[in-house]
């Protein structure tokens, strides 16, 4: 069931708070897929929220034309991402996650966690992904003012960094508008600098355009 809350300024519409949700996916040939059917599967807002891959799941069914029921086998892998996991009524926007946890069957080690640091608001927008061996990997892309403007959400920049901050490897990209008034928009250079700083580049020219 879909229970939402955002701040009391929001206009909310829900057409249907109980949707049908998927509960697995099964392959009858391996016995193995996905399960959803947990209380937690999904967040208040339908997101889904915990991914389980399994194994020797179950399968049974009256006949081939009903739908027939899932049961749920043994974790392989599980990854969990951290979405509200009540309503929340300060929210402005749509929910969003900031870290997946993965863990595996057996695994004797902590789990795997992933950060994400998503800043679509601002100029340019940054995209932050830190891997759980502290690798981060940061994409910057194009926010003008408009979002009619040809360039707006095109990435120009994206480097890998260590965990102690050192840069493994940049690539810098520089954009023109396509025809017909910049629809298309196509790479005129591609930089790429490596951790030694040494930067190698690739041009791009085009034929005439007709706009």
């Amino acid at each position: 069931m879909i229970d939402h809350g955002f701040q009391s300024a929001q206009i909310i519409t829900v057409n249907n708070p109980q949707p049908w949700l998927v509960d697995a996916i099964y392959d009858p040939a391996t016995g193995a897929g996905y399960w959803f059917g947990d209380l937690d599967s999904f967040s208040p807002y339908g997101m889904v929220a915990k991914v389980t891959k399994q194994r020797a799941m179950g399968f049974t069914a009256g006949s081939l034309t009903e739908q027939g029921t899932v049961m749920p086998g043994t974790m392989t892998r599980q990854q969990v991402y951290n979405f509200q996991p009540a309503p929340d009524p300060t929210l402005a926007d749509a929910p969003a996650y900031t870290t997946m946890t993965e863990t595996w069957d057996s695994m004797d080690v902590p789990p795997a966690v992933t950060q994400y640091n998503v800043q679509q608001k601002t100029s340019p927008r940054r995209l932050e992904v830190i891997q759980p061996d502290g690798t981060h990997h940061i994409q910057l892309s194009y926010n003008p003012p408009s979002n009619q403007q040809w360039e707006n959400g095109l990435v120009f920049q994206d480097e890998i960094r260590d965990a102690a901050g050192t840069l493994l490897q940049q690539t810098t990209v520089t954009w023109e508008p396509g025809t017909f008034g910049g629809y298309g928009p196509r790479r005129t250079l591609v930089e790429l600098t490596d951790e030694r700083q040494q930067v190698t580049a690739t041009g791009f020219s085009y034929g005439p355009s007709y706009r």
